[in-house]
């Protein structure tokens, strides 16, 4: 795909007559296209867009243009460098930002909701729990009263056993 100078300056965020400094500079590693002679414009191949690239990175690594030219010679570039510095770029754009943070935002938005849905629902089983366990309280007591006045009823009936146990011995050792 052919890029013109201020496809390639924007790309790099580099001036244009940075990018045409670049080109003469580098001439040697670049297409004919790119560098057509006076009075022609300059075309850009994918290729030369990765020298570019490269030149903007090895410049924000520090290097010299001499290193620079020597790593080019030595076949320092790759189209893949070129594309991952790209992909950098949008990332690191405005309107990629802008919109990751709506992205996020709804994402925190969604949460924050759920959230305060289970801690209603939380609230609502405590007090659910809370409910049960005075009626298991209550019905515990029930259960307690029951028993003490069923104790008293065979207490008493125990009672009335032994005073007629005890008058049938008294009746016995009469009758002897």
């Amino acid at each position: 795909m052919p890029h013109k100078v201020g496809d390639i300056a924007k790309l790099v965020k580099r001036e244009q007559q940075t990018i045409r400094d670049w080109t003469d500079r580098f001439q040697a590693h670049l297409s004919p296209g790119a560098n057509p002679g006076t009075g022609k414009t300059r075309i850009y191949s994918d290729d030369d867009r990765a020298v570019m690239v490269a030149i903007r990175q090895g410049l924000d690594e520090g290097l010299s243009l001499d290193e620079i030219d020597i790593s080019l010679a030595s076949g320092g570039v790759e189209k893949v460098d070129a594309e991952l510095f790209i992909q950098q770029q949008q990332l690191n754009s405005p309107e990629t930002r802008a919109a990751m943070a709506r992205f996020y935002e709804t994402q925190l938005d969604t949460l924050r909701t759920d959230k305060a849905a289970l801690q209603e629902r939380v609230e609502s089983l405590l007090q659910e729990i809370g409910e049960l366990r005075g009626q298991v309280k209550t019905a515990g007591i029930d259960k307690v009263i029951e028993l003490e006045r069923k104790l008293a009823v065979t207490e008493y009936q125990l009672d009335q056993a032994r005073k007629q146990a005890g008058q049938g011995e008294q009746d016995s050792s009469q009758d002897a």
